[in-house]
Parts: C-alpha cells; structure tokens; sequence
C-alpha cells in the first residue's frame, strides 16, 4: 500500500538547503491534491520540531541537507518516530548518489536539473508509491543494481572503462588494447549511450561502484582496491 493519508491529505516536510528554494519544493507539492499540508524546514532543529509535532509524515531532503537530516534522524528513531517516506532531490544526481540511496532504502531521487518542470508530479508519484517500488526520477530506475549498468558488448568495453578508470587517456587505451584511436572515442561515444552516463567520469563512477562499500554512519564511502579485492579473488598457481 502507498502512504497512509491523515485526512484528506498527506504531511509533508521539505527540508531544504536554501529557503527560496524550499519555499519552491514547498508550493509545488501544496498544489498537487491530496499533498496541501506541506512545510518547509531548513535547519536540523527546525526539522526535529516539525518532526515531532506532525509524527506521521513523509520526508523531501535535499542532497546538501543530507548530513544534517542523518544525524538528528537517530534522535528521532529513537522516539519512534520515522518518515513514512524518503525521496531525496538533488541538482547533480550522481551513480554513487543512487547506489547510497539504495541502500539506505530511500524510496526515490529526484533530478532537478532534468526533471525540474515534473517535480511537483514526480514527487507525488514517488511518495505515494507502495513501500519498496520508489523509483529515481533520472535516467535509470533506483532499484536497479547500478554496475550492471554497462552493458558490454565484448571484453575489450570492459577493458576500455578499466582503463578509463584508471585515469588512461584515449591514445594509451589504444595502445593497451590494439585498436585505433578513433575506434577507441567511437566505442567510448557508445557506452557513453548505451550505460546513461553523461561523460567519462561517470563511466568509470558507476564502473567503481562494485568496489565501493558504506559502513554505519559513514556519510563518504570507502574504495577497496589493490590488495583487498586481491584476497577475495582465487589464487593462480
């Protein structure tokens, strides 16, 4: 089932980095039916208030406020109280972004580069959604494991993205690869397609992913690579 509705609509708070542009998130939410009960916060303190009063809510975070939404959303776990629904909006939606909110369990990511003009919509679509079938408002679906993202064609893509990765330029993946280096940019210039990443760094981002973990409360995430991959693959003799 999607989210319970007190009433005849559903409370929502915006917590928000600047108060123009949560007074924006704000209004736009208040205009779709069934959401007019909306406020904005944007400040810790202001969201643990706004919290505690309404209890049963759902929750807009925006990327930046991200840290400071962590650290009081314990506090208030602790109380029993929790959001019904988690959607956080950014203006750079990032692979490493939808990986983290995956598995923190938000229900959607919103880009508000892209899908500025369908935020309101978007964000009632995402909030009312059932429990688990939230979905990221950018170019590929937030449940999606995102590494499988690449979808190469033989091994040498995958060769290429490594190497991407590894900070090579086009004439070193070239030479690495035995290829032109035309046939290097056309094949760079397809996954680029093919995967949804916007330029080379994303690429290898999403690339990366496998090798990236998050620890309790960690906000940042760790990169194990070299020997600690090393000791999880078998040993050749």
């Amino acid at each position: 089932m999607g989210i319970q509705k007190s009433g005849d609509f559903v409370k929502v708070i915006v917590f928000g980095q600047f108060k123009k542009a949560c007074e924006w998130m704000v209004e736009a939410v208040s205009t779709q039916p069934g959401f007019e009960d909306a406020i904005g916060v944007t400040t810790a303190k202001e969201y643990a208030e706004a919290a505690r009063e309404l209890k049963d809510f759902a929750l807009i975070v925006g990327q930046y406020k991200l840290t400071e939404y962590q650290r009081v959303e314990a506090d208030l776990a602790n109380e029993g109280i929790f959001p019904e629904r988690r959607i956080v909006c950014a203006a750079a939606v990032s692979a490493m972004l939808l990986q983290w909110a995956s598995e923190q369990f938000y229900d959607g990511v919103i880009d508000l580069t892209d899908f500025r003009n369908t935020f309101a919509a978007d964000a009632v679509e995402l909030l009312s959604a059932e429990k688990g079938h939230g979905h990221a408002h950018v170019s590929f679906p937030l449940t999606t494991y995102v590494p499988h993202m690449i979808p190469y064609r033989d091994s040498i893509d995958e060769d290429i993205v490594r190497l991407i990765a590894y900070g090579f330029s086009n004439g070193e993946i070239a030479e690495s690869v035995s290829l032109s280096v035309q046939t290097v940019r056309n094949r760079i210039s397809q996954l680029l397609v093919l995967s949804g990443a916007r330029n080379r760094t994303q690429l290898s981002t999403i690339y990366l992913l496998p090798f990236v973990s998050f620890k309790d409360g960690q906000i940042h995430p760790t990169l194990s690579m070299g020997s600690e991959i090393a000791r999880d693959q078998p040993e050749v003799i």
